[in-house]
């Protein structure tokens, strides 16, 4: 078994501009290059537009249009099929987009269940209702099972969100912003549930701009001119900048 979760190797993305016969196209992710430890937190940072949520969707083999390689647990994602790819990520891979994805006809509860549905292991998720009512627990929301989307706030629909990422106890969680529509108190209580996932060998990989998050990681990458690289100034650095 691979040592390493994720693994990029010279991975280059191009968007197609207004005139796509002509072969051109904005060049997003320019030979991008990330080795990542089973265990361990990254979190990325970069300005908006920089690529983050496209290379997240890359990681999680939501995009196959893209040259280089990209290896998940040890898959390389090229070799799988259509249907291999998807069960890689359903018993993989715990995803939190930013837009949340909630089904409105759905509870909460519902919501976090919808992985089960698509469980390709045989028995499904064990004991996933029980396991759902938890998630919905440790994320502050025990209270709103019953609910749907509508009745929810943007904080509360992403932690239902990150509640259904972490349903089948996945090795590997992608989270595009998710404290980004929290308070201040309740976005706190996902990072120590962030710390606390890292504790227990997930593997995680944030985009953020917060400085809270990237303090939690083990380690911070900045995306920028289609590129990973170190950030020149320390998060600590900037968060003492800010409160002057």
């Amino acid at each position: 078994m691979s040592e390493l979760a994720l693994e990029l190797k010279g991975v280059h993305k191009r968007y197609p501009v207004r005139a796509p016969e002509s072969g051109a196209g904005e060049e997003l992710l320019r030979g991008v290059e990330l080795s990542v430890a089973r265990g361990e937190f990254i979190a990325i940072e970069g300005q908006s537009g920089s690529g983050k949520s496209t290379l997240l969707h890359l990681l999680g083999g939501l995009d196959a249009d893209y040259t280089g390689e990209v290896r998940v647990m040890g898959e390389e994602l090229r070799a799988l099929s259509d249907a291999a790819r998807a069960a890689l990520r359903n018993r993989a891979i715990g995803f939190v987009f930013q837009s949340f994805n909630l089904l409105p006809q759905l509870t909460a509860l519902e919501n976090v269940l919808l992985p089960e549905a698509f469980c390709t292991t045989k028995g499904g998720i064990p004991d996933a209702r029980a396991r759902a009512k938890e998630a919905l627990e440790e994320v502050g929301l025990g209270g709103k099972s019953s609910s749907r989307p509508g009745e929810l706030s943007g904080g509360e629909r992403q932690r239902v969100a990150l509640a259904r990422a972490l349903l089948a106890a996945p090795p590997l969680v992608l989270a595009d912003e998710p404290t980004g529509n929290l308070d201040a108190r309740t976005g706190q209580g996902v990072i120590e549930l962030f710390q606390r996932l890292h504790a227990r060998g997930t593997t995680l990989v944030i985009v953020t701009h917060e400085v809270r998050v990237s303090r939690a990681a083990t380690r911070v990458l900045l995306l920028r001119e289609g590129r990973l690289e170190a950030p020149r100034i320390d998060p600590l650095q900037t968060e003492g900048e800010g409160a002057r």
